[in-house]
């Protein structure tokens, strides 16, 4: 049995490495290489020699010294294990394995000085990272690479890989194609870089797979899963020793280093003997030949075939022979034809068969038919499938909930990932066989990380919390997370999901509130049903509602006077979409400076009504023939493509002009103020009931199908200009 490890807290780590706390929480948050927290029974830390390691390659500026440091001191490394009582670390540049040890800050401009060609920038990635094990993991054949002259590196390369054992041999196989004049000058450049990367070898390739993703901004095959994302999905499956653990569509083998370091970090090795733990199917030749550098610079034993898939398989969604206690994976939803096994062709599906484009939906299914009895998956899939409504997206989620295998959807933001801006959730997904729950998780983690760049990153706060909320979920705990916490959190029965179209995102429910409506008795139902009320009008303006059991009901955006109406937008206002591209084409816009009549897009919505610089304007003839789709003071436009819970409201000053294709018009009956339904389009949850009716591809949308359905709560009109009057500071029962 493994030695137990020593933990530390945050306090105790900045206590021992002589800084203040905040310092050890901004290397936390800063260096997605700093030592992640363990579990050891009860106790969550940080484990010490992992922290030594770390601290082992991070300088101490000369500022920072403090006057009990003995002479020779230099690093934080040597502070601290000082102060816990660990052996010295070995002097730094020792070692065939450890390249020269600097802050991960100094890495990025190591990379930068990296230049990669525009033409197969695949290419040289792989010519890198082979040289980069070869540098950390096979210290004879870079000695010969870097005593080669200028004229015979590239034949020197060629013969290292070619002496490699296989898989790695064939993993190489670009070291041995460098025929091209471009290498003839530069390969012996990229080694000499090489030779002094500023941090470990495995953090180095994993930096740089993320670098090239950042300046690819496209996949060639599949999208590289970030580490911190990574983590957070093995550490939600939590894989134990002995746990058979595969990633079906492995990419570079993110999901399976942090497997096999999730193992590593909590009871010992990840591989027992020569009996695999960790096993993979990489799809294309590019993403095995990354996954076995990977896994071998990271020392995990994982078996991946000993050789890239077949071409014409690329598209086949297999999971091999199942049984599996641990699937993670990454599928490339957004290719549009899929394909299964000759052998699996007639397999029966879990809900139901998908369409020939639909991969996603084929990956979700075949994940849980991969699952050994008490087993569980971790599966990224577009937004779209947790609260989509096409005819392909609510049968694929009725089916998973009905058969109870969904466990967890935990929504992420966009531009999480480096080659897509597409938002993604992920989902936890339980066995068949296993007895169902009768309530689902839902997180909303967008809130949950940083900004990095132009890009969003996982923070560790926002992991913890996660991984708290699905932990306590999981011991039957009541889960409900809101407020200051980096996500929003709600266990939902799956009744209401049934009531929810089968939503699973946070946005499609009423959280609890702080006072809760009292229950509807029975007799109160009938007066509740909104068919047969009147319309709100003038005829009582004196109207006022007092708060009580007898006098109220629940509505989209809580309780509200029993006799306000409630239904559907539809049933109260007249909703448009813009004209399509071919009523009004880009080619019937004005030149620049060309008097016109103006026409509203999207992005001309701000702030709850229309800025003024309206650059697109079309002939007067133009607007007389699409007259249909001019505005008129009162009308409510929407965003129909980006961001969809923006809004304006139309002044007089606008009348007469076009609405754009982007835009959605929304004209009130007499029974509906403008000023109130701007104020109730304003309001949380129909915000929040906005974003989870949009639609999410590669540019958010709302049809006007989801629009007509939205929940309208409307008093008579006197009241609804008291509630705009109050400026929302009112509750509506009080009003």
């Amino acid at each position: 049995m493994a030695a137990e490890r020593r933990l530390m807290t945050r306090a105790q780590v900045a206590q021992a490495a002589g800084v203040r706390e905040q310092a050890v929480s901004q290397w936390v948050s800063r260096d997605s290489s700093f030592p992640r927290t363990v579990r050891n029974g009860r106790r969550v830390g940080y484990p010490v020699d992992a922290v030594a390691e770390w601290l082992d390659n991070r300088k101490i500026h000369k500022k920072a010294r403090q006057a009990g440091d003995p002479p020779g001191l230099t690093y934080y490394g040597q502070r601290f294990r000082l102060a816990v009582g660990l052996a010295a670390a070995p002097r730094h540049g020792t070692g065939a394995k450890q390249c020269r040890g600097e802050p991960r800050q100094r890495l990025r401009a190591w990379a930068d000085q990296l230049r990669v060609p525009s033409e197969r920038p695949e290419r040289f990635e792989a010519v890198v990272l082979s040289l980069l094990y070869v540098r950390a993991m096979n210290p004879t054949g870079w000695a010969t690479l870097t005593r080669a002259p200028i004229g015979s590196v590239r034949a020197a390369a060629a013969e290292v890989s070619r002496r490699l054992p296989q898989p790695l041999m064939a993993a190489t196989e670009q070291l041995r194609d460098l025929k091209d004049d471009w290498w003839s000058t530069r390969l012996r450049r990229v080694v000499a870089k090489l030779a002094e990367p500023p941090t470990s070898a495995a953090d180095t390739f994993e930096f740089l797979l993320d670098v090239f993703a950042r300046r690819r901004h496209r996949s060639p095959d599949e999208y590289l899963v970030p580490v911190t994302l990574a983590r957070l999905m093995v550490a939600l499956v939590d894989p134990q020793p002995g746990d058979r653990v595969h990633d079906p569509c492995c990419g570079p083998g993110t999901l399976l280093v942090a497997a096999g370091q999730h193992l590593a970090s909590t009871v010992g090795p990840a591989v027992d003997g020569a009996s695999a733990v960790l096993t993979g199917r990489a799809t294309t030749a590019r993403t095995w030949q990354l996954a076995t550098l990977n896994m071998a610079i990271h020392e995990l034993q994982c078996d991946l075939s000993a050789e890239p898939l077949a071409p014409d398989r690329a598209n086949e969604v297999d999971v091999g022979p199942g049984g599996y206690d641990v699937v993670l994976l990454n599928p490339p939803f957004g290719r549009t034809e899929w394909s299964v096994p000759a052998s699996r062709a007639g397999q029966e599906w879990l809900c139901v068969r998908p369409a020939a484009y639909d991969t996603a939906s084929a990956w979700l299914q075949t994940a849980v038919s991969a699952l050994a009895p008490g087993g569980r998956a971790a599966v990224i899939m577009p937004n779209s499938l947790a609260s989509g409504l096409t005819d392909q997206q609510r049968p694929v989620r009725k089916g998973m909930v009905e058969h109870g295998v969904v466990r967890c959807v935990i929504t992420l933001p966009r531009n999480l990932f480096r080659e897509t801006a597409t938002p993604v959730t992920v989902w936890i997904l339980a066995q068949l066989d296993d007895p169902p729950r009768e309530d689902i998780l839902l997180i909303d983690a967008r809130r949950a990380t940083r900004t990095d760049g132009s890009y969003q990153a996982l923070t560790e706060a926002g992991s913890e919390a996660v991984l708290d909320a699905y932990r306590r979920w999981l011991d039957g705990s009541v889960v409900l997370v809101n407020g200051t916490s980096p996500i929003t959190a709600v266990a939902v029965t799956r009744d209401q999901v049934r009531d929810h179209d089968y939503a699973l995102q946070v946005d499609a429910y009423d959280l609890p509130r702080p006072h809760a409506t009292p229950p509807t008795r029975p007799e109160q139902q009938a007066s509740a049903d909104p068919r047969g009320r009147p319309d709100p009008t003038e005829d009582r303006p004196d109207h006022r509602s007092t708060l009580g059991v007898a006098t109220t009901k629940d509505s989209l955006v809580g309780a509200i006077p029993a006799d306000w109406w409630v239904g559907e937008l539809h049933e109260r206002c007249e909703i448009r979409l813009g004209p399509s591209g071919t009523q009004l084409p880009a080619s019937d816009y004005l030149p620049e400076g060309v008097p016109g009549v103006p026409v509203v897009m999207a992005s001309n919505i701000r702030n709850d009504g229309i800025a003024p610089d309206l650059k697109v304007r079309v002939s007067d003839r133009t607007a007389e023939r699409l007259s249909e789709y001019q505005l008129q003071s009162g009308d409510i436009l929407l965003v129909r493509i980006g961001e969809t819970t923006r809004f304006g409201r139309v002044n007089e000053q606008e009348n007469g002009l076009l609405m754009g294709n982007t835009c959605i018009r929304v004209r009130p009956s007499p029974a509906v103020t403008p000023e109130f339904l701007a104020h109730y389009l304003s309001h949380p949850e129909v915000q929040g009931w906005l974003r989870a009716h949009t639609l999410h591809g590669s540019r958010s949308s709302m049809n006007k199908s989801h629009l007509s359905r939205l929940p309208l709560a409307l008093p008579p009109t006197t009241v609804q200009r008291r509630i705009v009057a109050a400026g929302g500071t009112a509750s509506y029962v009080t009003v």
